[in-house]
């Protein structure tokens, strides 16, 4: 996946974001035996740095177009081995916690209405694997990336990007690639949309050991609420329009209102003039290649029984071995 770095190659992801975004985010997921032999939408693993955090919480700004995930390391963590997008606070019980920033596409007007429902959340049903539909003939909506469902009636979620392009030679060799892309800006029918690798990141640190490739026999539905996917307790806060997420400036005293260093689309509202502002850093996926990747046909357990999925070529360097080294020092973000 790439950031796109102009707002006419936005406007031309749009287009292609819109025709798919025609279903409705709530789709289920449909005969899973048929997914699971289709080949199609194969599952991702993260073997970046981040671990699962002690009591996670998460806030969405929908007119600020941000997910903020914070939280409390696991005691023993090695703070050196943090990311560089990793903001870093010490409570005063001296507790380490991070906060890490995602871009996210939020919902567009639907009947005269922004498609998108505030409030706050307790829990997400987590579908670490959410492949293609079957009864959705030629479109990838999920691309195998996790679904995290919050809302029960309406199945809206934090998710990937739905959309993939075909217009941009994403690995250097001279040849137009498939690139999943996020749009950020009003283009979902209701959900909040991440960049896929940053979606199987969030996974891992509410919880989820997402280093193999998962199945579809994950996503039944939960006995605690009757929805698709575990059961995860968890705080959720989707701010109500028009407010901005806010957290306190790393670069001076009281807070800043938080965006973060991915592109939106043009008709995304600026912020607001005269107020200090903090944009967070984040990480490109095909520059940590190392980090995430799709779990290729030869190696899917979904395809091939006989094939673990766990330890084995699922060993911590799967990805390094199938998409190659980072790019960026991990510590630093600097190009190596």
């Amino acid at each position: 996946m790439r950031l796109l770095p102009t707002a006419s190659v936005l406007l031309a992801a749009l287009v292609v974001a819109c025709s798919a975004a025609e279903a409705d985010d709530d789709d289920a997921s449909g005969n899973a035996d048929a997914i699971e032999k289709s080949g199609e939408s194969p599952p991702w693993i993260y073997e970046g740095p981040l671990p699962t955090l002690v009591e996670p919480s998460l806030v969405v700004s929908i007119a600020g177009h941000t997910l903020r995930v914070s939280g409390t390391l696991p005691e023993g963590f090695d703070v050196e081995t943090l990311p560089w997008y990793a903001l870093r606070s010490t409570t005063p019980e001296g507790q380490q916690k991070i906060s890490v920033v995602y871009p996210v596409a939020t919902g567009r007007m639907i009947k005269g209405q922004w498609n998108n429902v505030p409030g706050h959340y307790d829990h997400l049903n987590v579908r670490p694997y959410r492949p293609k539909d079957p009864d959705q003939s030629g479109k990838e909506h999920w691309g195998g990336f996790p679904f995290l469902n919050y809302h029960d009636a309406r199945r809206f979620a934090l998710h990937g990007p739905i959309d993939f392009a075909t217009d941009a030679d994403v690995d250097g060799d001279g040849a137009n690639d498939v690139d999943w892309r996020l749009v950020r800006g009003r283009v979902s029918a209701g959900c909040q949309r991440m960049q896929g690798e940053h979606v199987l990141e969030l996974t891992r640190m509410l919880g989820f050991d997402m280093s193999y490739a998962h199945s579809t026999r994950e996503n039944v539905p939960d006995k605690k609420n009757g929805v698709e996917g575990k059961y995860l307790p968890i705080s959720l806060d989707v701010l109500a329009e028009p407010a901005l997420d806010t957290m306190p400036d790393p670069g001076g005293e009281g807070d800043a209102v938080l965006d973060v260093a991915y592109p939106k689309h043009p008709s995304v509202d600026a912020l607001p003039e005269g107020k200090r502002s903090f944009v967070a850093p984040t990480w490109d996926a095909n520059e940590m290649r190392a980090w995430a990747c799709a779990v290729q046909a030869k190696d899917n357990p979904n395809l091939d029984k006989r094939i673990p999925r766990t330890g084995g070529r699922f060993d911590g360097s799967y990805c390094l071995r199938t998409r190659g080294a980072n790019m960026r020092n991990p510590k630093t973000g600097d190009r190596l």
